[in-house]
């Protein structure tokens, strides 16, 4: 797997490989890799199990997507965020792979004045 980083970071590494096929739509290629290297991460890493729970939601997921899939989906994303929030560019992959197996649109940013105040608020 990687050869730099962290050993601790190891499920962080692979997970962001799986996630970056998915959220590009190439869940056979994610398969694949989730296939070959799932026993090289530790298993009881919460992101692995995100990962793991969310290639099982893709392959068996409706099409076109249920707005049971997108809750299922919507709720798996919040009770890992935690997880998640470890590399932000995991939530973006995250948020991509939602709007292509699932139908999920992302909120858009709040304009004006609003979008103003909420933004320096935090």
């Amino acid at each position: 797997m990687a050869e730099r980083g962290y050993p601790s970071e190891r499920d962080l590494f692979f997970c962001r490989a799986v996630l970056h096929l998915l959220s590009l739509g190439r869940s056979q290629e994610a398969a694949d890799l989730w296939s070959q290297l799932a026993d090289d991460v530790p298993r009881g890493s919460s992101l692995v199990q995100f990962t793991g729970l969310l290639m099982v939601m893709v392959k068996h997921r409706p099409v076109p997507p249920t707005e049971e899939s997108a809750q299922a989906f919507t709720m798996a994303k919040s009770k890992f965020a935690n997880s998640l929030a470890r590399d932000p560019e995991l939530n973006q992959m995250v948020v991509r792979a939602g709007e292509r197996y699932f139908g999920i649109v992302p909120a858009a940013p709040a304009g004006g004045l609003l979008g103003s105040i909420m933004s320096m608020l935090g």
